[in-house]
């Protein structure tokens, strides 16, 4: 069962729902990160991404594709930042400003040692 951007029974003021559920998508890729059936269920997660709201959108973008390249396995990177640039590019069709700190987050990807990061980086012109 996929966790809720918009609702969690466990949420409160100061831990809102939006957080509870982007901890729980980083979560989710951990677990599945060596099963490649993840890669053919990133559909899934994006159908649930998209129900973030406007107003946390950018909050989502930066919480998923703000990873350190050394710190991450690679499959993980790839699926947070190729979420993350949905989320991104979700702005972007809504006609909002991108966020300063995703410009750069977008940057650093182009400047990214791992190659299929360069390539989603250049994708968010």
């Amino acid at each position: 069962m996929m966790p809720s951007p918009l609702y969690n029974p466990t949420a409160w003021e100061s831990n809102r729902a939006v957080g509870i559920f982007i901890s729980a998508i980083i979560r989710l890729i951990r677990k599945y990160v060596t099963e490649p059936v993840l890669l053919l269920r990133l559909d899934a997660l994006q159908s649930v991404v998209k129900e973030v709201s406007l107003v946390d959108t950018a909050t989502c973008a930066l919480r998923l594709g703000g990873v350190q390249q050394e710190e991450y396995d690679g499959v993980e990177i790839c699926v947070r930042v190729k979420l993350a640039q949905m989320l991104a590019s979700s702005l972007r069709e809504r006609n909002s400003l991108l966020d300063g700190n995703i410009l750069e987050m977008t940057e650093e990807w182009k400047r990214s040692d791992i190659e299929i990061l360069r390539q989603i980086g250049w994708e968010c012109e």
